[in-house]
């Protein structure tokens, strides 16, 4: 493919290429601006997102302790020791109050609780369809190369059908003699390489032996 994304071959190849299939007689003008970036989504080494986070819910998360100081209140009773009963226990004397049991484990718990909630499962369906998008770039691929590989051999093919042709005008041979021949040695792709491998002075007597049999 080109800068224009689309598929770059002669009339020739192109005529090829719709024998072997005739579906992608509509592929060659079009164009694949986002080939690349199926590669990269639906490659081997794409990103699954399993363990992405969004930010929102990271900075939720991410809860630090906050020592707040209030400032003096507006007319505060301000309570003079002297003034108390001898009996009336100063804040220093009073213990302080023990929590009651569990209280902490509840507290705890209930803000575990409150973080897993916030993970957020990977929906189902968008999976199941990333699942389908990725077999079917699998099956684009796998088509696409076989239909290459048929391509190739039937351009090749036909490359050596024309030399053998230009060949056959040069061994002496009149023209019915010429069409009789090719018809002969184009019948099996065999009979094709092993003229093309003949030396020179070989191939006129393989050309009257084949026209001697095609004649009984």
């Amino acid at each position: 493919m080109n800068r224009d994304f689309k598929i770059d071959c002669d009339n020739d190849q192109w005529e090829q290429i719709v024998k072997v299939d005739a579906n992608a007689r509509l592929m060659r003008n079009k164009s694949w601006p986002l080939w690349e970036d199926w590669k990269e989504v639906f490659g081997k080494d794409r990103a699954t997102g399993g363990v992405s986070e969004v930010m929102h819910e990271a900075f939720n998360d991410f809860s630090p302790n906050t020592d707040v100081q209030e400032g003096p209140v507006a007319n505060e009773y301000n309570v003079n020791l002297e003034d108390l009963p001898a009996n009336t226990p100063t804040p220093e004397q009073v213990p302080p109050e023990a929590p009651e049991d569990g209280a902490g484990q509840n507290v705890q718990g209930s803000q575990q609780d409150k973080n897993h909630g916030k993970k957020r499962k990977s929906p189902e369906g968008s999976d199941a369809f990333i699942a389908i998008l990725g077999k079917l770039h699998e099956d684009t691929n796998s088509r696409l190369d076989r239909l290459t590989e048929r391509i190739g051999y039937e351009f090749d093919v036909s490359k050596s059908r024309k030399e053998v042709y230009n060949i056959l005008g040069t061994i002496g041979i009149t023209l019915q003699e010429q069409f009789d021949a090719a018809e002969y040695i184009f019948a099996k792709v065999d009979r094709i390489d092993l003229f093309k491998c003949l030396p020179e002075h070989a191939r006129h007597p393989y050309v009257m032996q084949a026209l001697e049999k095609n004649r009984h």
